[in-house]
């Protein structure tokens, strides 16, 4: 299957990534549930891209007859990752510096961190931010005009972990870009202001997530002040 996956970046836009299983990456996240993603430069493996699936989660997980399915909406939601992060730049002092050691400074380098940040950090979850939304679904758009079958819910519904708004929303509102940009890099994409239906959406479930959050926290600390006087 990871044959079949490796030729799908290309096909959407992104280029050579390297399209692997997690156990033939030398250092995983902790993080890693199903998959994770690295922006060229930063991969243990060689200078691009990677994407790593846990075939073995994926395939626990899956329901009967969708494993296909879901690994494919797994590979799209890292390739969201792929097309909003900004690839890692070595300069040539860091590249001599490090020389032969190259690839185990990449391995201590991945084994440190779940993920790379994607600035700036404007959600609750700052691995998947605004940005890392927009390119997803650009990413999930392009997959649908190809005919690859994938599962929006499974790309983009878990990223909200309840706070978001339904990824039918989204997809709604940034349709009219899809079309209009399928040509185009992500990384024109990205330099492009939003549409202004994306951002308020966007917006508007930040706003909420910090105003529940904010009548969490005071129902917390009013519950603890009632259980200190008993």
């Amino acid at each position: 299957m990871l044959s079949e996956l490796a030729t799908i970046p290309a096909l959407l836009g992104l280029g050579d990534v390297a399209v692997v299983s997690t156990a033939d990456v030398p250092a995983v996240p902790s993080a890693c549930l199903y998959g994770f993603a690295l922006p060229a430069g930063s991969s243990p493996l060689d200078d691009r891209p990677l994407v790593a699936l846990n075939m073995a989660s994926i395939e626990a997980d899956a329901l009967p007859g969708r494993v296909g399915a879901c690994t494919r909406s797994v590979l799209i939601h890292e390739l969201g990752h792929v097309a909003a992060v900004k690839p890692v730049e070595w300069s040539p002092i860091d590249r001599e510096f490090i020389g032969a050691d190259m690839p185990a400074f990449r391995s201590r380098l991945l084994a440190k961190s779940a993920n790379i940040p994607e600035p700036p950090i404007d959600a609750p979850d700052a691995h998947h931010g605004a940005r890392f939304l927009r390119a997803t679904l650009h990413v999930y758009g392009r997959a649908q005009q190809l005919g690859i079958e994938a599962v929006l819910s499974e790309i983009v519904g878990a990223v909200g972990n309840g706070w978001l708004s339904p990824e039918v929303d989204y997809l709604r509102v940034l349709q009219g870009e899809i079309h209009a940009m399928r040509g185009e890099s992500f990384a024109t994409i990205l330099a492009t202001p939003p549409p202004e239906a994306f951002s308020e959406l966007w917006q508007a479930d930040v706003a909420l997530y910090h105003r529940n959050e904010q009548a969490r926290c005071d129902y917390l600390r009013e519950r603890q002040e009632r259980l200190a006087k008993c």
